[in-house]
């Protein structure tokens, strides 16, 4: 019995890959946006096992629902603020968790020898990179919005002693709390940029009738 869930796995790996590397892919659709969706700069050439979890990334911004993939990048820029699974993106994460429930799976089948023993350690492979992203990413969002009533604050100060509002951030943010790495981070990827679009000028008046 084994035998024939381990041949029905790889004929349908099979059939998914001829169809993802043969059939055109569609240059509009939800999965396409979060395929490289990033305000980061491009990533170093990946690493060993990692390389290889990347030939998954095709099929995964193709098939996978896009509210997966949006939680997916949520949870990895909290957890990227505190320095935790640098170089993820929502796709690769999302090709991890699909790696490892196929091979829990088959692990599962291997050892068991039953199909639901195997179906239940293919969930349990499924959602141990949410468990561990999503544990990391709760504990930053809760310090960044404990910690940014005051980066609000200390802003409101510098404003008080007459400095503009994008320079009192600047300097806000020279500080060690969360709330101002994020801000730097902000401000780093503006390049340059004002921080707020200018304000609009005031119409003139009317001539006088």
């Amino acid at each position: 019995m084994t035998i024939i869930y381990l041949i029905g796995i790889a004929t349908t790996a099979l059939l998914l890959t001829i169809w993802i590397e043969l059939v055109p892919t569609l240059p509009a659709g939800k999965a396409a946006r979060f395929l490289r969706e990033s305000d980061q700069p491009a990533s170093p050439e990946l690493p060993g096992w990692r390389k290889m979890l990347s030939r998954l990334d095709r099929a995964t911004a193709r098939w996978a629902p896009g509210s997966l993939l949006r939680r997916a990048k949520a949870d990895l820029y909290f957890a990227q603020l505190a320095g935790k699974w640098n170089g993820w993106d929502e796709v690769q994460f999302t090709s991890l968790r699909g790696a490892l429930c196929l091979a829990a799976l088959v692990f599962g089948l291997l050892v068991y020898d039953n199909l639901i023993p195997s179906i239940l350690a293919a969930l349990l492979g499924w959602q141990v990179p949410v468990v561990l992203l999503g544990g990391v990413a709760r504990r930053v969002r809760r310090r960044f919005q404990s910690q940014l009533p005051e980066f609000i604050q200390l802003v409101a100060a510098q404003m008080a002693a007459g400095v503009s509002l994008e320079e009192a951030l600047r300097r806000t943010a020279q500080t060690e709390s969360l709330a101002a790495q994020w801000m730097r981070h902000v401000l780093q990827m503006s390049q340059g940029r004002g921080v707020f679009p200018p304000a609009h000028k005031e119409a003139p008046a009317p001539p006088p009738p």
